[in-house]
């Protein structure tokens, strides 16, 4: 077993070894999740993105921890450019509940923002759910999610102004590190999550790079309505269900033709056909055929959407059983937004398929660090072990 005291030798991390030494108990009562155990736990924090270099080097499983001093100071020099983050879910501020689909369509646009920068670790919608009208403070969902800090805020939609206040929180120790306000027409709020995300990066101290800005600056003026029936298609479309599906496979229809060059709702337009090809296996060819015409054109639009590759790099095995061009894909789905989950899952699933084992091993524990919640995600990555003959960790686990 590597040990975390190696690390001294580099004079970099010096000032966080003494945390790193007694706070090993520190990270046995995060993984307990007792609040009662909280209460007695020592005053020294450590840094989330510390912390889970500490706990990777107290694996039990010998496979899992570092297997060299280079490879300890190597994720040590990481962590002193990258930070980890979450959004905690909108409050909408409307008296009416109707207004909630906009709330969470403000909340998964900012996420998808934030998701562009490569220097942040950006935890999945999916597992963020879970937080909707939660009562537990800052600092417990930080350490919960391991993260460094949490962006929470709220949406009052007024006709057609909506004014969204948002706050960053540093976890460990707990300070507020920026907060505002903004007022802006519903035709502006895409442009928005690009202002907020480059603001966010600039708080919790991330380099963006040339590239990155570009993209964070590329939103454009969209039609309201339209913008309306994208929001509302995503609030069905992350439920589900078939009625669901329809609902959202309307409101992308009818925003883009409010709107045809409405990029972001091509994409979700794809997503919805192939999650609806689950649902209707006669009819599968002809709707994998429509997601991945959606796809293409939301890239002829807009090659900088992560969720167009990943949906184009699942039609390009469908479809044709193009294994290199769903690889392209895919890999560019994660280079454009890194903090993609869904894209580093299907990558793991494509490259165990091609015995990539060890590749495919990288992408699952990416994928699960950022959806830790995913019961899909652990599922796979807890049947691999079954695959790999890693019987002990299997039942372990």
């Amino acid at each position: 077993m590597i040990c975390v005291h190696k690390a001294k030798k580099c004079k970099r991390f010096s000032h966080w070894m003494p945390r790193a030494r007694i706070n090993l108990r520190y990270v046995s009562l995060t993984r307990a999740a007792d609040s009662r155990e909280w209460s007695r736990r020592p005053k020294c924090i450590v840094p989330a993105s510390l912390e889970r270099i500490i706990s990777r080097a107290l694996e039990k499983e010998r496979a899992a921890r570092y297997q060299s001093a280079a490879n300890l100071l190597a994720d040590l020099e990481k962590i002193t450019a990258s930070r980890s983050l979450a959004v905690l879910p909108f409050v909408n501020l409307s008296d009416d509940p109707g207004h909630d689909y906009f709330a969470e369509g403000m909340t998964e646009a900012l996420h998808t923002e934030l998701g562009k920068i490569s220097a942040l670790r950006v935890i999945s919608r999916q597992s963020m759910m879970r937080y909707e009208g939660t009562k537990k403070s800052v600092p417990q969902i930080g350490r919960e999610l391991m993260v460094d800090a949490v962006v929470e805020g709220s949406v009052l939609r007024v006709e057609d102004r909506v004014r969204v206040s948002v706050q960053l929180i540093e976890v460990a120790p707990e300070s507020h590190l920026w907060s505002n306000s903004y007022d802006r027409e519903v035709c502006d709020v895409l442009a928005l999550h690009g202002e907020m995300a480059r603001t966010v990066a600039r708080e919790i101290r991330v380099t963006v790079t040339p590239q990155e800005e570009t993209r964070l600056a590329g939103a454009r003026v969209i039609n309201p309505a339209a913008n309306e029936a994208y929001f509302r298609g995503r609030y069905f479309l992350n439920r589900r269900t078939k009625e669901n599906l329809d609902s959202a496979l309307a409101d992308f229809q009818h925003a883009i033709e409010l709107d045809p060059a409405f990029a972001l709702a091509y994409a979700s337009l794809s997503e919805t056909y192939l999650s609806l090809a689950n649902y209707d296996p006669a009819h599968n060819t002809e709707l994998l055929a429509k997601s991945e015409a959606a796809s293409l054109q939301a890239l002829e639009l807009d090659d900088s959407l992560s969720a167009a590759h990943y949906t184009l790099a699942m039609n390009r095995l469908f479809t044709s059983g193009d294994w290199l061009g769903a690889e392209i894909e895919a890999r560019r789905a994660i280079e454009v937004n890194p903090s993609n989950a869904s894209a580093h899952w299907w990558y793991s699933d494509l490259l165990v398929f091609q015995g990539r084992m060890t590749e495919a091993e990288a992408e699952i524990q990416r994928a699960r660090e950022l959806n830790p919640f995913s019961i899909e995600i652990y599922m796979t990555a807890t049947a691999r072990l079954y695959y790999e003959r890693r019987y002990d960790e299997f039942i372990e686990r």
